[in-house]
């Protein structure tokens, strides 16, 4: 009798263990996904936070790659605060397209063994000009041909990672900050850098790859900035 009772309490662990893997396994292919925009909700054909204008029907969250690419109709504008675990714009490189961060706060975060990158393609805008706007990401990229457009705001991004820009970067009275805490952070670019406020607050050395121009402050509040051969120009 004893035996019989342990086999089949051996059954019914097994059966747990089998049912919990399997919910476990569709629990992570749901949060976890590539999220394309594709701008195609009947009502609000541009709006981030509406489901119908992502792939799967879902808003993404931070641990979704998200996915713009320019074949859409709807370009996207966000209307409250956002996640990705990855950002990708314009990665078919075809035509243009914008994000309108309009404001609010996007942060891309290094979740559900993503990489928290943001990287602006050929042909990508992202619209800053709303002063309140607010991107928080690790690396950021700027392809040639991609754009951070500033234009009269005053909004602020943070990069935990390296800074490289080899497209444009409209500063306005943007405040960029650096505030890595890991990796081997550096800020590049093909020409000269342009900030307008420069924040330095990182538990580790940034090195410069090229000349940059401030219009406005650097300030180094933790960390190091690391000029190697390289001049920084601060406006009056």
């Amino acid at each position: 009798m004893l035996e019989i009772i342990r086999k089949n309490n051996e059954y019914i662990v097994r059966i747990l263990l089998i049912i919990l893997t399997v919910f476990v396994s569709y629990h992570v292919n749901i949060q976890a996904a590539d999220r394309s925009w594709e701008g195609d909700d009947a009502n609000y054909p541009t709006k981030w936070e509406q489901a119908g204008n992502w792939s799967g029907n879902l808003v993404p969250n931070d641990e979704d790659t998200v996915i713009i690419a320019s074949y859409v109709t709807g370009q996207p504008v966000m209307y409250e605060a956002n996640e990705a675990g990855e950002l990708r714009i314009n990665s078919d490189e075809t035509g243009t397209v914008t994000l309108d961060l309009n404001g609010q706060e996007l942060k891309v975060t290094a979740a559900g063994g993503l990489s928290g990158n943001t990287h602006i393609y050929s042909g990508a805008i992202v619209n800053l000009t709303n002063s309140t706007s607010v991107l928080q990401t690790e690396s950021l990229q700027i392809d040639s041909g991609g754009t951070i457009d500033g234009t009269g705001s005053q909004a602020t991004i943070y990069c935990g990672g390296s800074w490289s820009n080899n497209g444009t970067f409209n500063t306005g009275n943007t405040t960029v900050v650096l505030d890595a805490i890991s990796g081997t952070p550096a800020i590049t670019a093909q020409n000269n850098l342009d900030f307008y406020n420069l924040v330095v607050d990182s538990d580790l050395t940034v090195a410069m790859s090229s000349n940059i121009d401030i219009g406005c402050s650097l300030a180094v509040v933790n960390g190091k900035l690391d000029v190697n051969t390289y001049r920084i120009t601060i406006e009056e």
